[in-house]
C-alpha cells in the first residue's frame, strides 16, 4: 500500500527484533512466520486485540507517512533512509526483463 500509494513509512526494528538478530537479518530473512499487515490508525487497536485474543504474537512496527521516504530505525539509531520512489524502482527492477 505504501509503495503503490507512494507514501512514506517509518518502521522501528526494535518493535519486532530480538537482540540476537542483525538489522539485515530482520529486514531480509525469509521466515515464513512473519507477516506485515497494513491497517488504518482507527482499526489498529482492534486488529491487535484480535491477534492477541487468538494467541498470535503481534506488534506495531511503524506507521505510514505523508513524507516521500522510507525510514527504518532500531530504537534511536537510524538504519536506513531511502526515497519511496527509489525503493520501489529497486524492488521492481528484477521484474523488468
Amino acid at each position: 500500500m505504501a509503495l503503490a500509494g507512494e507514501l512514506g513509512m517509518k518502521l522501528d526494528l526494535a518493535a519486532i527484533a530480538t537482540a540476537d538478530l542483525s538489522d539485515s537479518q530482520i529486514l531480509f530473512s525469509e521466515s515464513n512466520t512473519r507477516f506485515l499487515i497494513e491497517t488504518t490508525p482507527e482499526s489498529a487497536n482492534a486488529l491487535q486485540r484480535l491477534f492477541e485474543k487468538a494467541g498470535v504474537p503481534v506488534c506495531r512496527a511503524g506507521t505510514i507517512e505523508q513524507s516521500p521516504n522510507l525510514t527504518i530505525c532500531r530504537g534511536a539509531t537510524q538504519v536506513l533512509e531511502v526515497g519511496v520512489a527509489e525503493a520501489k524502482a529497486a524492488w521492481q527492477k528484477p521484474l523488468h526483463w
